[in-house]
């Protein structure tokens, strides 16, 4: 389903094991996480080499947990706010915002003005190269058919979760998305 798609679409650009970090618990009753976690093996090298960590989901304890935990370069992907509309003649319209943020820890109190600057360019490259590749396979990949054009990049900061970087927010449309008809 959706989730699964987001969660493996941007899991390729991390390195490995900074996916597999996602699955701390080693092991699930659920029989997904087992499947999931062997899809996320044999994924082909990281799009994005630098980026050391891949951080998931909508949970704020747990997304703080896991920035706080990481040492270099990191990936967030946000997700949430399904909108749903019908439009003539009954058909469901719906839209899913999706944030992807690339950054880098920034506890490091060594870190001067330009050195933070440095590594705020470095995520903006790798972030713009990301954007990309998602606009080279928006024609191939089903769920990435329906992203708006329009979408947003600004920066990220965070001082809850000692980080900076950049954030790309986009929006997928699509009809029925959720199969609710």
């Amino acid at each position: 389903m959706l989730v699964k798609d987001i969660f493996m679409f941007f899991a390729r650009f991390p390195q490995k094991a900074g996916v597999l970090q996602v699955f701390n618990n080693g092991r699930s009753e659920l029989p997904e996480y087992a499947q999931w976690m062997q899809e996320v093996n044999d994924l082909p090298p990281a799009l994005l080499p630098d980026v050391k960590h891949y951080i998931f989901g909508p949970d704020t304890q747990n997304v703080a947990s896991a920035i706080s935990a990481a040492q270099d370069c990191f990936m967030f992907v946000d997700y949430g706010q399904i909108e749903n509309e019908i439009a003539p003649p009954n058909v469901r319209r719906e839209s899913f915002l999706i944030a992807i943020t690339i950054a880098f820890p920034g506890r490091d109190s060594n870190n001067d003005l330009a050195e933070r600057a440095i590594k705020s360019d470095r995520a903006l490259d790798m972030l713009c190269r990301m954007r990309h590749m998602m606009i080279q396979e928006e024609k191939c990949v089903p769920w990435l058919k329906n992203f708006q054009a329009d979408h947003i990049i600004t920066p990220w900061l965070s001082y809850d979760m000692p980080s900076y970087g950049w954030t790309v927010m986009i929006r997928r449309q699509g009809y029925d998305m959720l199969k609710g008809k």
